[in-house]
């Protein structure tokens, strides 16, 4: 049976990867508002916009999604389903495919977290649910001071109060 594969190399497969980022980003300078040191006609500062340089005297940069980058999105470029896609990621199935699909992965979930760095409307619902349920992030909670489910509870105040327990003791929430 022929390989039927769209992609039969890593080099196929990155290449158009790249296109797909190309097509839907662009970068730019991370810019910063100065004072020009002009006043105008009502006495306000006039604000300029400046590239913020690094302590190497570089420009910094980042890189601007039209479109925020997604699986969806990346298959349609690539013109393959999302199980075409999967099969990809399967390290076991496709060994050389391996470090094109994990810069992929390391992309989209770069953006997510800085998405979630510096998004000004804190809109992160959406964010967070991708990170958990796609990249293993976890809502760690944790509880000191307790030394059993009855602790937890507050179940076991009840009893100390009922014994006569100084209310002084119990600890105001």
């Amino acid at each position: 049976m022929p390989n039927r594969r769209k992609y039969k190399t890593a080099k196929q497969l990155r290449t158009a990867v790249d296109r797909y980022i190309r097509k839907n980003s662009r970068i730019l300078p991370r810019t910063e508002e100065v004072w020009s040191g002009e006043l105008d006609d009502k006495g306000h500062r006039v604000m300029t916009l400046n590239a913020i340089q690094a302590e190497d005297g570089s420009t910094i940069e980042y890189r601007a999604w039209a479109i925020p980058p997604n699986v969806g999105g990346l298959c349609r470029e690539l013109g393959i389903s999302r199980q075409t896609w999967a099969d990809y990621c399967n390290r076991e199935k496709h060994p050389e495919f391996a470090e094109v699909v994990q810069d992929v992965q390391d992309m989209m979930q770069t953006w997510l977290e800085e998405e979630l760095l510096t998004r000004p409307d804190k809109e992160l619902k959406g964010i967070i649910f991708n990170l958990e349920n796609n990249y293993r992030y976890r809502n760690h909670v944790e509880v000191h001071g307790v030394s059993t489910v009855e602790d937890l509870l507050g179940l076991g105040l009840i009893g100390k109060e009922e014994k006569g327990a100084d209310q002084d003791a119990v600890p105001d929430f």
